[in-house]
């Protein structure tokens, strides 16, 4: 049994494994929340300035070749683009 501190900003949960041995004692603060929703939030913002960023050479001619266009967006295009499209 675990006791309950009454501490109103720390969230824990008890997970017990089915068929296993393991009983597993989660806590989260409230400001581990905030940081995790902080995270994508984040990750949104420099998503959105690194393709104004591309649209914007695309516009000026600076940027023709699809390749290179997709080269942009990092070295490994699909690993990037899939973890944008995780975001949607």
């Amino acid at each position: 049994m675990i006791s309950k501190r009454s501490v109103p900003e720390v969230e824990v949960k008890q997970i017990t494994i089915p068929g296993g041995e393991e009983t597993y004692i989660l806590c989260r603060t409230a400001g581990r929340k905030e940081k995790e929703k902080a995270i994508p939030e984040s990750l949104v913002a420099k998503i959105e300035k690194a393709l104004a960023g591309l649209e914007k050479r695309i516009v000026e001619g600076k940027l023709k070749d699809r390749d290179k266009m997709l080269f942009a967006l990092g070295p490994h295009p699909g690993l990037r683009i899939r973890k944008w499209a995780d975001l949607l």
